[in-house]
Protein backbone atom coordinates (compact mmCIF):
# COMPACT_ATOMS: atom_id res chain seq x y z
CA UNK A 1 0.00 0.00 0.00
CA UNK A 2 2.63 2.35 0.57
CA UNK A 3 4.56 1.78 -2.92
CA UNK A 4 1.28 2.16 -4.37
CA UNK A 5 0.42 5.74 -2.36
CA UNK A 6 4.26 6.93 -3.46
CA UNK A 7 3.32 5.94 -6.91
CA UNK A 8 0.39 7.84 -7.12
CA UNK A 9 2.13 10.67 -5.21
CA UNK A 10 5.45 10.90 -7.97
CA UNK A 11 2.73 10.23 -10.56
CA UNK A 12 0.70 13.70 -9.88
CA UNK A 13 4.14 15.39 -9.42
CA UNK A 14 5.46 13.90 -12.55
CA UNK A 15 8.30 11.66 -12.13
CA UNK A 16 9.20 8.48 -12.74
CA UNK A 17 10.24 5.70 -10.11
CA UNK A 18 12.85 3.34 -9.60
CA UNK A 19 14.22 1.36 -7.36
CA UNK A 20 16.84 -1.77 -7.42
CA UNK A 21 15.52 -5.78 -6.33
CA UNK A 22 16.85 -4.57 -2.58
CA UNK A 23 13.67 -2.32 -2.32
CA UNK A 24 15.87 0.50 -1.39
CA UNK A 25 15.86 3.43 -3.42
CA UNK A 26 19.20 4.13 -4.71
CA UNK A 27 19.41 7.56 -4.43
CA UNK A 28 17.08 10.87 -3.21
CA UNK A 29 14.22 10.92 -5.55
CA UNK A 30 15.82 13.84 -7.32
CA UNK A 31 18.45 11.69 -8.48
CA UNK A 32 15.89 8.63 -9.31
CA UNK A 33 13.39 11.52 -11.61
CA UNK A 34 16.48 11.76 -13.95
CA UNK A 35 17.88 8.09 -14.26
CA UNK A 36 17.24 7.24 -17.68
CA UNK A 37 14.61 4.43 -17.82
CA UNK A 38 15.83 0.81 -18.86
CA UNK A 39 12.28 0.14 -20.79
CA UNK A 40 9.98 2.11 -22.67
CA UNK A 41 6.19 1.79 -23.59
CA UNK A 42 4.94 2.57 -26.51
CA UNK A 43 2.55 3.94 -28.19
CA UNK A 44 1.54 6.11 -25.84
CA UNK A 45 -1.30 7.07 -25.90
CA UNK A 46 -2.58 3.53 -26.10
CA UNK A 47 -5.77 2.18 -28.18
CA UNK A 48 -5.42 -1.56 -27.72
CA UNK A 49 -1.88 -3.08 -27.43
CA UNK A 50 1.46 -2.02 -25.73
CA UNK A 51 5.16 -2.54 -26.73
CA UNK A 52 8.18 -2.37 -24.97
CA UNK A 53 11.58 -1.06 -25.79
CA UNK A 54 14.19 -2.16 -24.27
CA UNK A 55 18.24 -1.22 -23.74
CA UNK A 56 20.55 -3.41 -24.17
CA UNK A 57 19.87 -7.57 -23.60
CA UNK A 58 15.91 -8.54 -23.42
CA UNK A 59 15.00 -9.98 -20.28
CA UNK A 60 11.60 -11.50 -18.90
CA UNK A 61 9.63 -8.75 -17.60
CA UNK A 62 6.47 -8.77 -15.16
CA UNK A 63 4.48 -6.26 -15.86
CA UNK A 64 1.60 -4.31 -13.54
CA UNK A 65 -0.90 -1.97 -14.69
CA UNK A 66 -2.65 0.27 -11.82
CA UNK A 67 -4.98 2.65 -11.94
CA UNK A 68 -4.35 5.86 -10.36
CA UNK A 69 -5.82 4.79 -6.95
CA UNK A 70 -3.62 2.49 -7.34
CA UNK A 71 -5.52 -0.97 -8.24
CA UNK A 72 -3.99 -3.64 -10.01
CA UNK A 73 -6.27 -4.40 -12.86
CA UNK A 74 -3.94 -6.03 -15.07
CA UNK A 75 -0.39 -8.15 -14.29
CA UNK A 76 1.26 -10.33 -17.30
CA UNK A 77 4.83 -11.71 -17.06
CA UNK A 78 6.79 -11.24 -20.35
CA UNK A 79 9.15 -13.75 -21.65
CA UNK A 80 11.79 -12.59 -24.06
CA UNK A 81 9.68 -13.79 -27.08
CA UNK A 82 6.54 -12.44 -25.94
CA UNK A 83 7.71 -9.03 -25.26
CA UNK A 84 8.12 -8.23 -29.16
CA UNK A 85 4.55 -8.74 -29.45
CA UNK A 86 3.08 -6.67 -26.86
CA UNK A 87 0.62 -6.75 -24.42
CA UNK A 88 -3.06 -6.77 -24.57
CA UNK A 89 -4.51 -3.55 -23.33
CA UNK A 90 -7.96 -3.08 -25.45
CA UNK A 91 -10.04 -4.37 -22.18
CA UNK A 92 -9.13 -1.34 -20.13
CA UNK A 93 -11.24 1.53 -19.88
CA UNK A 94 -9.76 4.81 -21.03
CA UNK A 95 -7.63 6.76 -18.24
CA UNK A 96 -3.99 7.00 -17.22
CA UNK A 97 -2.78 4.04 -15.79
CA UNK A 98 0.73 3.42 -13.66
CA UNK A 99 2.77 0.56 -15.33
CA UNK A 100 5.30 -1.16 -13.42
CA UNK A 101 8.03 -3.22 -15.01
CA UNK A 102 10.08 -5.44 -12.91
CA UNK A 103 13.21 -7.59 -14.60
CA UNK A 104 13.89 -9.19 -11.19
CA UNK A 105 16.94 -6.67 -10.85
CA UNK A 106 15.05 -3.23 -11.33
CA UNK A 107 11.88 -2.13 -11.07
CA UNK A 108 10.45 0.89 -13.03
CA UNK A 109 7.32 2.56 -13.35
CA UNK A 110 5.63 4.80 -16.04
CA UNK A 111 2.44 6.70 -16.61
CA UNK A 112 0.36 5.56 -19.55
CA UNK A 113 -2.94 6.87 -21.03
CA UNK A 114 -5.36 4.58 -22.57
CA UNK A 115 -7.75 5.87 -25.37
Amino acid sequence: MKATLLFIAMFVAGLSFSQDSTGIDPGNSTQVAQQETVVKIYPNPVKDRIYFQTKGENRNFAVSIHDVLGKLVKKENLTTSSIRNGMDVSNLRRGVYLVQIDDGKSSHTQKMIKN
